[in-house]
């Protein structure tokens, strides 16, 4: 996927970007792009942008489509096992009437386990992995 933004600082091989919001961002309220025109974002910059330089930015679909996943799908795999396991657990102790209680417990307590193991996913992934690279320079500022 392909933004265009203004570099606004380079530090050796990185620039801070100020990427501008597209229209059809202007309801989604995923990123920062939903609640401000304007975002900041860090970027690979290998054409030697400059400050001011108009530029685009690319980051390549698959990387954002996984992080999509890991953010929000594990947490969703989470809750719906945990609910799972917690009717099945139920019936098996002979607990069929608090079955729906035990999988909704068991269902949210999974999801807040989820949320662990995804942020201790981010801490652990390069960061280099989820950044945009500058592909070339539009114009100068």
């Amino acid at each position: 996927m392909e933004e265009r933004g203004r570099v606004i600082e380079v530090h050796g091989g990185l620039a801070r970007v100020e990427v501008t919001r597209h229209e059809a961002c202007r309801h989604c309220k995923a990123c920062d792009f939903g609640r401000t025109d304007r975002v900041v974002v860090e970027a690979t910059n290998r054409v030697g942008a400059r400050p001011g330089d108009e530029v685009a930015l690319e980051l390549e679909s698959s990387r954002v489509l996984g992080a999509a996943f890991i953010a929000y799908m594990v947490p969703l795999l989470f809750m719906v096992a945990g609910i799972y396991l917690g009717t099945v657990f139920a019936r098996a102790t002979g607990q069929a009437t608090s079955a729906s209680l035990f999988g909704a417990v068991l269902g949210l307590g999974l999801l807040a386990a989820s949320y662990g193991v995804v942020y201790g996913y981010g801490r652990r992934v390069n960061p280099a992995r989820f950044r945009a690279e500058i592909t070339r320079v539009l114009g100068p500022g």
